[in-house]
Formats: C-alpha cells, sequence, structure tokens
C-alpha cells in the first residue's frame, strides 16, 4: 500500500522508532557519567546533565506528539513500543536530575568552592589583614 514498506510493521506506525533509541541511548549515557562521577571527572557537570535530560524530555515529547498525529492521518496503531522507550527517557531523565541535585546538596558550601576565597579581603588590597599601603 505504501512506497516504502517498513512504514507500518503489524499495522503501527514504527518510522520514528530509531529515533526514540537515539535519544534513550543518549540519555543512558548522560545517566551513566552522572552515576560515576570519579572515574570520569570533569567530563560532565550537573548544569550540562540537567539541560540534555529537559532537552531530551522535550524532544522526545513532541516527537510522540507528531508520530500519533501522522498514525492517525495515515490510518495506523501508534506502536506501543514508541510509548515505553518514551517512558524510559523520562525515568531516566528525571533520575539524571535527582542524582544531580543530590550531589549537589552533599557538596559542602552548597557546591560552591568557597575555600579559595575566604581569605581574601577586598578592603585590604588582596593581604589577609591590614592596611595595603595605600594612601
Amino acid at each position: 500500500m505504501y512506497t516504502y514498506s517498513s512504514f507500518e510493521s503489524g499495522g503501527s506506525f514504527t518510522l520514528l522508532q530509531p529515533l526514540f533509541t537515539t535519544i534513550l541511548f543518549a540519555v543512558i549515557i548522560v545517566f551513566i557519567l552522572v552515576v560515576m562521577p570519579k572515574r570520569v571527572k570533569g567530563k560532565i557537570n550537573g548544569l550540562t546533565a540537567i539541560g540534555i535530560s529537559i532537552f531530551s524530555f522535550i524532544l522526545a515529547g513532541q516527537v510522540v506528539y507528531f508520530e500519533a498525529i501522522i498514525a492517525d492521518e495515515i490510518n495506523l496503531g501508534g506502536g506501543g513500543l514508541s510509548l515505553f522507550l518514551f517512558g524510559g527517557i523520562f525515568l531516566l531523565g528525571v533520575a539524571n536530575i535527582i542524582i544531580c541535585l543530590m550531589r549537589q546538596e552533599n557538596k559542602p558550601n552548597g557546591g560552591a568552592d568557597k575555600t579559595k576565597y575566604q581569605n581574601y579581603n577586598l578592603y585590604s588590597g588582596g593581604r589577609e589583614g591590614g592596611d595595603s599601603g595605600a594612601l
């Protein structure tokens, strides 16, 4: 019926499933990098992991929505696998965000390294205590 036979499999629209698996693999890689911070120190930070997770939510949500519209227009059923892949993307993304926020809370001083600056006095020209010698 269609010029390209792999649009559908068993009456379900399956053209966009490779996109879901690619997004899922990207989220899995970010999850692994977030879970093992000591081995990959400096490769990924919390803001990057949270940004990738949120971007993957948005992208996967739009793909699910447009897949449903396309499947409806060509009178096919929606693939159940796509919904499960979206669920996996969503759960791993939420886990990434929760792990990043928990690690940020466990760091001293709210995650900021303030020990470098705690003895620096702006009014003394950078010296600890005393006058800067100006005037």
